[in-house]
C-alpha cells in the first residue's frame, strides 16, 4: 500500500500560509486546530479549522468575526453546530472561523484539548496511517461524524491508530470485534455508555468519541474489515461503480437550508415511509438518501413491489356484533373479518406522499417516482460499488 500512502501525502506549507495572512487581517487570537494542524490531512484536502479564543459570549465573537468578514469581502457562508459559526472562501481555501470561550463553554471548547492530545501521542510515522484510514473510510461513504454520513470522524480515526499503533493491524482486529466494543486509551471511562461502539475520550472520561456511528456503518466497518484481510487491497482503494437495476427512487423537493436538519429530517421520513411499506407487507432490502441544492432523494430495493393477500382482522364480540357483509368466523367469543388486502409500491407512494403535512414533513413534495430513475445516478452507482464489498 506505499504507493497509496505517497499519494496521500500532502503538502500544507500554502495552506498554513494562508492561516496566517488569515490572522493578520482578522487580528484576534486565531489558532489553528484541525488536521491540517495536526498533519493528519489528506492530499488536497486543505480546509482549515480556526478558532478565535475569546472570554466573550459565543454570539459577540461570532458578530465580530462576521463584521470583520464583511468589511474585507471576504465571501462567506454560515454554518450551524451547537452555535453558528462562520465559512469562508480565501485564496482558493475554505476556513471555518469557530469561536471559543473560556467563559462560556460548548462541546466545540474541547477541540484544543483534542489537539494537544493528538500531537503529544500520535508519533510522526503514523500520519500515512491516519490518512490511509481515513481515505479508505472515505472511499467506502463511512467518513463523517455528521448526521448526513453517522460515521467516524477525524479524531477517532486519529485515536484508532494511537490504540491499533497502524492501520493494517487495526482491519485485523476490527475484523474480530465482538459487540460492545470499549476502547479505552487512558483508562479514565467515568460512565456507562449505551452504545455499542465506545471510545473513551482521552481528555473527558464521560463523552464516547465514537457516539456518532450508527450501528449500520459500526457493521459495515467490520464487514469491510473482514472482506479487506481476503482480498486484493486495491478493490478497496480503487472504486469501480456500476449501474444497478431495481432501485424504487421517491424524488422530492425541499426547503431546508441547513443541511444536519435537512438528513435528520430526510432519514426519519424515509423510515417512517418503509415501516408503513412493510406494514403493508412490501419488504425492501435496503434504503438510500441523497440531497443536492433543494432536491431530495429516497431509494429502496423492494424485495415484492406488490401483495395480494387475505389479511384477519378483530372483530365485535358477540353482545355487540351486528350484520358484517363480509366473510367471517367466530373464535371464542369474538367475530374475525377476513377481508382482502392488495397494494402495491406505485399507489402506496402516491397516496403516503400525498399526505405529507398530516404527518408532519409538510417541507417536503413529491415530484417523481418510479423504477431505475436517473436522479443521483454517480452517487447510487458509488454505493452500488461500496454494497459489493460487504460480502
Amino acid at each position: 500500500m506505499d504507493e497509496i500512502i505517497n499519494q496521500l501525502r500532502p503538502d500544507n506549507n500554502l495552506a498554513l500560509k494562508i492561516f496566517e495572512e488569515i490572522k493578520d487581517i482578522y487580528k484576534l487570537d486565531l489558532r489553528l486546530y484541525g488536521s491540517v494542524a495536526k498533519g493528519t490531512n489528506i492530499k488536497n484536502e486543505y480546509d482549515l479549522d480556526i478558532f478565535y479564543h475569546t472570554e466573550e459570549t459565543k454570539e459577540h465573537a461570532f458578530n465580530k468575526l462576521l463584521d470583520i468578514t464583511k468589511a474585507n469581502n471576504i465571501p462567506y457562508t454560515i454554518k450551524y453546530s451547537e452555535h453558528p459559526y462562520i465559512r469562508i472562501s480565501y485564496k482558493g481555501i475554505n476556513a471555518d472561523l469557530v469561536p471559543i470561550s473560556s467563559k462560556y463553554k460548548t462541546s466545540v471548547d474541547r477541540t484544543p484539548k483534542h489537539f494537544e492530545y493528538i500531537i503529544t501521542h500520535l508519533k510522526p510515522e503514523q500520519k500515512d496511517q491516519v490518512r490511509l484510514l481515513k481515505y479508505f473510510l472515505k472511499i467506502l461513504g463511512l467518513y463523517g461524524a455528521d448526521i448526513k454520513v453517522r460515521g467516524f470522524s477525524g479524531y477517532l480515526c486519529e485515536l484508532l491508530i494511537i490504540k491499533y499503533k497502524n492501520f493494517l493491524n487495526l482491519i485485523k482486529n476490527a475484523s474480530e470485534w465482538k459487540r460492545p466494543i470499549i476502547i479505552d486509551l487512558e483508562d479514565n471511562k467515568e460512565k456507562d455508555f449505551e452504545e455499542d461502539f465506545v471510545v473513551v475520550d482521552p481528555t473527558d472520561g464521560k463523552r464516547n468519541v465514537a457516539a456518532a456511528v450508527s450501528l449500520e456503518n459500526l457493521s459495515k466497518f467490520i464487514l469491510y474489515s473482514r472482506n479487506f484481510l481476503k482480498n486484493d487491497y486495491k478493490n478497496f482503494f480503487y472504486p469501480k461503480p456500476f449501474d444497478q437495476t431495481g432501485e424504487y427512487g421517491i424524488v422530492l423537493h425541499h426547503n431546508i437550508e441547513i443541511e444536519d436538519k435537512l438528513y435528520g429530517r430526510l432519514r426519519r421520513l424515509s423510515n417512517i415511509f418503509v415501516n408503513n411499506l412493510e406494514i403493508k407487507h412490501i419488504y425492501t432490502k435496503k434504503v438510500r438518501i441523497y440531497s443536492k441544492d433543494n432536491i431530495a432523494y429516497i431509494g429502496i430495493f423492494p424485495i415484492n413491489n406488490k401483495i395480494e393477500m387475505k389479511i384477519v382482522k378483530e372483530g365485535p364480540n358477540i353482545e355487540s356484533y351486528k350484520k358484517i357483509d363480509k366473510e367471517i368466523f367466530l373464535k371464542n367469543d369474538k367475530i374475525y373479518i377476513v377481508e382482502q388486502m392488495n397494494e402495491d409500491i406505485d399507489n402506496f407512494v402516491k397516496n403516503f406522499f400525498s399526505k405529507l403535512d398530516r404527518i408532519g414533513f409538510n417541507e417536503f413534495q413529491l415530484i417523481k417516482h418510479g423504477y431505475d430513475l436517473e436522479h443521483f445516478k454517480n452517487e447510487r452507482s458509488m454505493d452500488n460499488w461500496r454494497d459489493s464489498l460487504l460480502f
